[in-house]
């Protein structure tokens, strides 16, 4: 039995089907990008969206991975954990149940004074943009983390996941929770999450993505990172990335394209995506985090790095023939 704590922002998505980019446009959205807005604006999306047919999922980079790795894995192969921050209203009640329904074993703080987190997903063809106003999620504090029981997780855990999104606001926090698993010598997994995250956070970003034993990103944001550094392409921003570990693996994503591969001090292996037709792919919005799931199933199965990628590929493609970051009726057949 492996164990995985996961620390993220709890959020409740909801997603919307659009026929046209009329809506982002009013708001200033890129097709297939993300943005942080506030409570007014959020309520205003909502108010635009009313009349559309809508699905609810529960949501959140981390959250997501987790619930991916449980419906990838029985519950007598992982364990996992996920810790944030959520407000006292229906929508936390909402999340707790669907997360415990997934196999999940929530520990959230409750915070009185500020609403559940929420996002919108705006899908238009493969393309989705996601909106979001963490609430409750980004004002979890040093107190808070330190009034649960993360350190006895943790202790006896194989793996902690920090999704980059859980850097906003909160550095004391995150960096709380990494020291710990520097001193008790944890693996530790970081998603660099967002180009956006990448620009307005980059210091705090760097310095976990230089630490992490195993990094997550996709292309756009190995580049955003690139630019800030002053490098030439990843190839010289992983001499970087790689001074304080030497082993760590690094996994670069590119949408359909091709998967890169770093690991083993100095290898590189790539695997071309999972290709689907267009018809297939009904909502991306998981496809990131359902990655990152199929790649940690991998490492809990005990595979080679490039065979965890290919899990991570397959993984994707399951999820995003849904709407949301949902599972299939019937379980895969590729563990």
């Amino acid at each position: 039995m492996k164990t995985l704590v996961g620390f993220g922002n709890p959020l409740l998505d909801t997603i919307v089907n659009l026929n046209n980019n009329d809506l982002l446009d009013k708001y200033g959205l890129e097709a297939d990008g993300q943005k942080e807005v506030d409570e007014v604006v959020m309520q205003s999306i909502f108010n635009d969206i009313s009349s559309l047919d809508k699905t609810q999922t529960a949501g959140g980079c981390c959250q997501n991975t987790l619930r991916v790795l449980q419906w990838l894995l029985n519950k007598e192969k992982c364990t996992s954990f996920v810790y944030g921050g959520v407000g006292d209203d229906i929508n936390a009640k909402i999340l707790e149940n669907l997360l415990n329904q997934d196999g999940v074993k929530t520990r959230y703080t409750i915070m009185t004074k500020f609403a559940t987190g929420c996002t919108i997903a705006l899908v238009n063809g493969t393309n989705r943009s996601l909106v979001a106003n963490l609430g409750a999620a980004e004002n979890y504090t040093l107190k808070n983390i330190q009034s649960t029981d993360y350190k006895e997780n943790i202790l006896k855990s194989d793996f902690v996941y920090i999704e980059g999104f859980f850097l906003t606001k909160r550095n004391d926090v995150a960096n709380c929770i990494f020291n710990y698993c520097i001193c008790q010598n944890k693996s530790l997994i970081f998603n660099l999450s967002g180009e956006y995250l990448v620009n307005s956070e980059t210091d705090i970003v760097l310095h976990f993505a230089k630490k992490a034993d195993i990094l997550f990103g996709n292309r756009r944001e190995y580049n955003a990172l690139c630019k800030h550094l002053k490098c030439n392409d990843v190839n010289s921003l992983l001499k970087i990335l790689k001074e304080d570990r030497k082993n760590k693996i690094v996994v670069v994503t590119d949408g359909s394209e091709v998967i890169t591969c770093y690991h083993s001090n100095s290898r590189v292996e790539c695997i071309p995506a999972q290709q689907l037709n267009a018809s297939e792919i009904v909502d991306t919005t998981g496809a990131g985090d359902s990655f990152v799931a199929g790649f940690i199933a991998g490492l809990i199965l005990e595979k080679s790095p490039i065979d965890c990628c290919k899990l991570g590929s397959q993984a994707a493609s399951c999820i995003i023939k849904e709407m949301g970051c949902t599972f299939p009726k019937v379980k895969p057949d590729f563990l």
